[in-house]
C-alpha cells in the first residue's frame, strides 16, 4: 500500500532536482496544444541572500512570539467572544447549510412527477435560447412568403394542426395518434426540403413509436386509477402554459432568423463540383448520403435498426396470437 505514494514522492523529488528529465515530455505536450510554443530558458543560478533574509525574518518573528506567548495567549482568550462572528464560525454555518440546501433542492426537483421534469427541461432550454438571443441581439427580418413552396406550407399546417389538436383531446390513445401528426408532418417537411434520408428515418421511428406507445397505453388502461400518475394536476397547468408559450416563441424567432438569412451556395457548389472527381458519382444526392455524409447515414441506419428491434416483440406477439 505504501509503494504508490512512495513512487509519486520519489518522482516528485527526482523531477524537482532534475527537471530536465521531464522537459522533453512537457515540451511535446505544450507544442501539441500551442504550435507557436516558444521554450523558455531558465537560469538555475540565483542569489541566496533574499532567501536568507526571509529565513532570518521568519526566525525573528518566531522568537518574538515565543518570548511573549503568555501575554499573547491572554489577549487571544479575551477575544474568544469574537469567534461567534469570525470567519471560522461562518465556515461551519455554511457547512451545516449545505445538507439543508441539498435536501430542499431534492424535494423541489426530484418530486417524482414526470410533467415537472419536462417543465424543468423545457424551461432550462428556453432560458438558454433566450439568453443567446439577448446576447446576440440579432435583427429580426421576416422571410419572404414567395420563397415558401406549397408542400412546405402544407407540412407546416399539418404540424400545427397536430400540435393544436393535442390541447383538445383527453383520451390518451387518441392523444398519441394525434400527436403523431407532428412527427409525420416533420417527415414530410424533410422530404419536401430535400432530405429524403431524414424523412425515411422520421417515418420509420414515428410509426414504431406510435405502435409501441399505443400497446403500452392499452395495458395502462387496465391498471386501477390509484396507480395512474396525476399528469393533469392543476398546479402544473399555469406553469406549463407559460413555459410552452415561451419555448414556442423563442423557437419561432430562431426559425424566422434562420429563414431570413440569405442562401449560401458554397456547400451546394462544392458537392456539385466534387461529386464526380471525388466520389465518382453523378447523382449528387446519393453521393452526399453515401460518401460525404456516410457516418451520418450510418447513424440513421442505426436508428431505423433500433426501431426495428423495438418492434420485434410486437411482431412475435402477433404471430403467437395468430398461431
Amino acid at each position: 500500500m505504501l509503494l504508490p505514494p512512495l513512487l509519486l514522492v520519489a518522482l516528485a523529488v527526482l523531477f524537482g532536482l532534475r527537471p530536465t528529465l521531464v522537459d522533453p515530455l512537457l515540451g511535446a505536450a505544450a507544442q501539441a496544444m500551442a504550435p507557436t510554443f516558444d521554450p523558455l530558458q531558465v537560469d538555475s543560478s540565483y542569489d541566496a541572500w533574499p532567501v536568507a533574509e526571509a529565513s532570518l525574518a521568519t526566525l525573528g518573528f518566531g522568537i518574538l512570539i515565543y518570548l511573549g506567548w503568555d501575554r499573547l495567549r491572554t489577549l487571544l482568550d479575551r477575544a474568544r467572544e469574537l469567534d461567534e462572528i469570525g470567519p471560522e464560525s461562518w465556515y461551519w454555518r455554511k457547512l451545516k447549510f449545505v445538507p439543508k440546501l441539498a435536501a430542499w433542492l431534492t424535494r423541489r426537483l426530484q418530486h417524482g412527477v414526470l410533467p415537472g421534469y419536462l417543465l424543468t427541461l423545457a424551461g432550462a432550454v428556453t432560458l438558454a435560447l433566450l439568453a443567446a438571443l439577448l446576447v446576440g441581439r440579432p435583427s429580426l427580418e421576416l422571410p419572404s412568403a414567395e420563397t415558401l413552396p406549397l408542400p412546405v406550407v402544407g407540412s407546416a399546417l399539418l404540424i400545427a394542426t397536430g400540435a393544436l389538436a393535442t390541447l383538445l383531446v383527453r383520451d390518451h390513445l387518441v392523444l398519441l395518434l394525434v400527436s403523431g401528426l407532428v412527427g409525420y408532418g416533420s417527415a414530410l417537411l424533410f422530404l419536401f426540403t430535400g432530405a429524403p434520408d431524414l424523412a425515411f428515418t422520421q417515418f420509420a421511428v414515428e410509426t414504431v413509436f406510435v405502435v409501441v406507445a399505443a400497446t403500452v397505453l392499452r395495458r395502462l388502461r387496465q391498471l386501477p386509477p390509484p396507480l395512474q400518475v396525476a399528469v393533469s394536476e392543476a398546479r402544473w397547468r399555469p406553469l406549463a402554459l407559460a413555459v410552452s408559450i415561451a419555448l414556442g416563441s423563442v423557437l419561432s424567432t430562431l426559425l424566422l432568423l434562420a429563414a431570413a438569412q440569405p442562401f449560401d451556395p458554397q456547400l451546394s457548389d462544392f458537392f456539385s463540383a466534387q461529386s464526380v472527381p471525388a466520389a465518382h458519382g453523378r447523382n449528387v444526392v446519393n453521393v452526399i448520403i453515401v460518401d460525404f455524409r456516410a457516418l451520418d447515414t450510418l447513424g440513421e441506419i442505426a436508428v431505423v435498426a433500433l426501431a426495428l428491434v423495438a418492434a420485434l416483440p410486437l411482431l412475435k406477439l402477433s404471430r403467437r396470437r395468430s398461431s
